[in-house]
């Protein structure tokens, strides 16, 4: 969701070469780049989607992603809530966070999102070299409920 210059889609493709990774990215610079290095490299279970997840023409089937990643992307409820209809049961959403961000577990967007599906979270530390920040892996196991694509609209 929101592959930006492909991390971590891309390292994931490279580590599971038998895994199919759909790459999501409104940007349509973003999106040409990382059609011509999924051809490039070649990445071959691997396809890029120009659109937004929360738009209904963006192509993403419904219920058909086993994870779902997303780095800096948006709040903790909003990235839930465009995921869900796109989510397999029990499927895994998995979000980069920095330390101050992992309040937004608290925040009552997030908590009403709660009320309606099953949702558990495990927070992970994470360093990368020469980067010294605190950084968080954010892992929402769920069972999606709710039924149908988000009635969120684009910049809402």
């Amino acid at each position: 969701m929101g592959t930006g210059g492909g991390f971590p889609a891309v390292p994931l493709a490279l580590a599971w070469p038998t895994t199919t990774v759909t790459m999501s990215e409104s940007i349509g610079k973003k999106a040409h780049f990382l059609k011509s290095l999924v051809g490039g490299v070649p990445l071959p279970g691997t396809c890029v989607v120009h659109g937004r997840v929360e738009d209904h023409a963006s192509a993403l089937p419904e219920r058909a992603f086993d994870m779902i990643t997303a780095r800096s992307v948006a709040h903790i409820a909003t990235v839930l809530q465009y995921a869900l209809p796109l989510l397999a049961s029990n499927g895994r959403l998995v979000l980069w966070k920095g330390e101050k961000d992992l309040a937004e577990l608290q925040d009552p967007p997030f908590v009403a999102t709660l009320h309606r599906v099953h949702c558990t979270a495990t927070v992970l530390d994470y360093t990368l070299p020469g980067v010294e920040r605190n950084s968080k892996l954010v892992i929402l196991q769920v069972t999606p409920t709710l039924s149908g694509r988000s009635s969120r609209r684009n910049g809402s």
